[in-house]
């Protein structure tokens, strides 16, 4: 399982492969969300139910799931919901501006150690993400 907001394509150097990757374009809000939710769906808690079972919602900002994803390493954060429960959130850090930018929040009323595994198992995919890469859609 992997999250990533980019696609990459092989370099060719004379009609061939070169082993290297040129930079295609970035993943549309959707597609990012989907990959979250197979990660959701993977993590279980103690009693073999899913983190995708067990959250209130899942928020896409902003609300339109064609716009391109905003460029930046990905992250995943945990933090308070402003009512109750805890909020699993992604994140494009872009370096050069020194921003980052929310892409998809999770809302769960479960407690907070699952939540911080659910987030947890979220970076571990952001990173699988940074190596993995796959063609665009034609």
């Amino acid at each position: 399982m992997y999250i990533s907001s980019e696609y990459w394509v092989d370099k060719l150097v004379d009609g061939k492969p070169s082993g290297y990757l040129n930079y295609h374009s970035q993943r549309t809000i959707g597609v990012v969300r989907s990959q979250v939710e197979a990660v959701l769906a993977e993590v279980r808690d103690e009693d073999g139910i899913s983190a995708k079972d067990q959250l209130e919602w899942v928020s896409t900002t902003p609300n339109y799931s064609e716009a391109p994803c905003p460029k930046g390493e990905l992250f995943a954060a945990l933090r308070r919901g402003s009512n109750e429960g805890y909020l699993a959130e992604i994140y494009a850090l872009d370096r050069h501006e020194g921003v980052a930018r929310g892409i998809v929040t999770i809302k769960f009323l479960t407690n907070k150690a699952f939540v911080y595994r659910v987030v947890e198992a979220l970076n571990e995919a952001c990173d699988e993400g940074c190596y993995a890469h796959d063609s665009p859609p034609l």
